[in-house]
């Protein structure tokens, strides 16, 4: 029986490619993802990523009209699930050391760019969100 593709990076990336600020490592990323049978992880991982994209958002907007505890539960989410994605980069690209070394100084690094880095890659990888939810949509 043929294993069934969730994600095909040729169509993505005709769809999407433009709008990507790193689709070398988004392509890694997915190849890692489909040879590895971790398609579902990297479905979850788009969510999430999205997700943090809402709330970089709402963080960077800072709202008076937000209450400050409101806004400190932003950032506490904020931090739970930028190292939930980082976890979930971890383990899809654990076999790849090549991979792994480069995501660890350019997105996983304690620094304002790494971190600035990852935010723009959940950006890009929310974009594999959208196209997750066309391929449901029109399936």
């Amino acid at each position: 029986m043929e294993k069934q593709v969730i994600v095909d990076a040729e169509e993505f990336f005709n769809v999407y490619g433009e709008k990507l600020k790193y689709p070398e490592d988004i392509k890694r990323l997915i190849t890692e993802a489909v040879e590895r049978d971790n398609e579902k992880l990297l479905a979850e991982l788009a969510f999430s990523a999205k997700f943090t994209k809402g709330l970089v958002n709402i963080i960077k907007k800072n709202n008076q009209d937000v209450s400050d505890e409101y806004f400190k539960k932003m950032e506490l989410e904020y931090l739970t699930i930028i190292s939930s994605i980082k976890d979930m980069l971890k383990e899809i690209v654990s076999e790849n050391g090549f991979l792994l070394k480069v995501f660890e100084k350019k997105y996983f690094a304690l620094t304002h760019q790494a971190l600035e880095n990852l935010n723009n890659f959940c950006v890009d990888l929310s974009y594999l969100k959208y196209y997750l939810n066309d391929k449901k949509k029109y399936a």
